[in-house]
């Protein structure tokens, strides 16, 4: 038998905690529950989506910590969102480029915002919510 599991979190390495902290709470509008400052900045935050927890963490000068590449394009966050449109409009109002929402073959209407680190963030909504 397998344990069960309790939890599942996602860990993103990133340039700015605060910048990052500040679009992922404000912005999208996710809950924060935790946070670690040091010399009067948050270095790493725990924030609540829908029962998943991201952590953001801090890079700095060390050799202990994980490797951050230039290059975030090997992980796509989803987000199923309520409305598309609200909050593409939402987004493009705090000015940040989103794509034009597409059909996907797997039943999606899906965008896409690129956060201040350049992590990918496919949002989407069921096709079925777009055809009533």
């Amino acid at each position: 038998m397998v344990a069960s599991i309790r939890s599942f979190s996602i860990l993103l390495n990133v340039h700015d905690c605060q910048i990052s902290l500040d679009f992922y709470q404000r912005v999208l509008g996710l809950t924060l529950t935790e946070s670690w400052a040091d010399q009067g900045r948050v270095r790493w935050c725990s924030l609540d989506c829908a029962g998943v927890t991201l952590m953001l963490n801090e890079h700095r000068a060390s050799g202990t910590l994980r490797h951050l590449g230039s290059d975030h394009q090997d992980c796509v966050l989803y987000l199923s969102v309520a409305n598309l449109s609200e909050m593409r409009l939402h987004l493009m109002a705090e000015g940040f480029a989103v794509t034009h929402p597409q059909p996907q073959e797997y039943g999606l209407l899906q965008c896409s915002v690129v956060d201040p680190d350049g992590y990918e963030i496919a949002l989407t909504e069921p096709l079925s919510v777009t055809n009533q």
